[in-house]
């Protein structure tokens, strides 16, 4: 049960992350204005994921990178870093720390799969 749990949410966050690599907007950017809390939350998730990543395949952390680039590139380093980001940052690496690393490795690598 635990295996199948751990498998589900590192697929779902799999394809959450290449759904948003994939998003591009062909719009003007707006100017900047303060992040809502779904952003914030969404992009401390991403990159949790891919510090995890990095961290069970530190052999491939460049294609994790590069993929993450890609996927946060509307952000700068700067944009929701507050207390909510950290929090989600740290609450979500928590649950990917208790994934088995046989199966985190093999589903990390299908985010960088032709990378």
């Amino acid at each position: 049960m635990r295996l199948r749990f751990s498998t589900t949410l590192i697929m779902g966050a799999v394809l959450a992350v290449s759904s948003l690599a994939h998003a591009k907007s062909k719009s003007t950017p707006a100017p900047a204005k303060a992040p809502s809390p779904s952003s914030s939350s969404g992009l401390a998730q991403v990159e949790a994921i891919f510090s995890y990543c990095e961290s069970v395949d530190p052999l491939s952390a460049a294609k994790y990178r590069k993929v993450q680039s890609h996927v946060v590139s509307g952000y700068s380093d700067s944009d929701d870093k507050n207390s909510a980001y950290r929090s989600e940052f740290s609450a979500f690496s928590a649950q990917l720390a208790a994934i088995p690393k046989s199966t985190g490795v093999a589903t990390c690598r299908i985010a960088i799969a032709g990378n």
